[in-house]
């Protein structure tokens, strides 16, 4: 192997479709298994905006505490213009614990 050539990632030669469908699989299932996945490398950090992501997001851990999502507001609005259904309940919960 030669030490000045640069080594292509395997990540970097699937598609970013693909790539998307694994990050996606991963955000539906644990938030903090999504987050550390995005920051592994940029390959998996540039499907974070995928609409498939941000529509599956598990957002568990926001809606156990519905205030803290003011901490996090740039997701919640790409998961709430992706439909995402906890993104809607989080906000509807947050705004009904504002009126109290």
């Amino acid at each position: 192997m030669d030490p000045n050539k640069a080594e292509i990632s395997r990540l970097e030669v699937l598609p970013q479709d693909l790539l998307g469908e694994i990050v996606a699989k991963i955000g539906a299932k644990y938030a903090e298994d999504y987050h550390n996945c995005i920051l592994s490398c940029k390959e998996l950090g540039a499907s974070a905006n995928d609409e498939r992501v941000l529509k599956t997001l598990n957002l568990a851990p926001l809606v156990k505490k519905p205030l803290s999502c003011r901490k996090h507001l740039l997701i919640m609005k790409k998961c709430l213009a992706n439909n995402n259904p906890d993104a809607h309940y989080i906000k509807a919960n947050s705004r009904r614990n504002v009126e109290k």
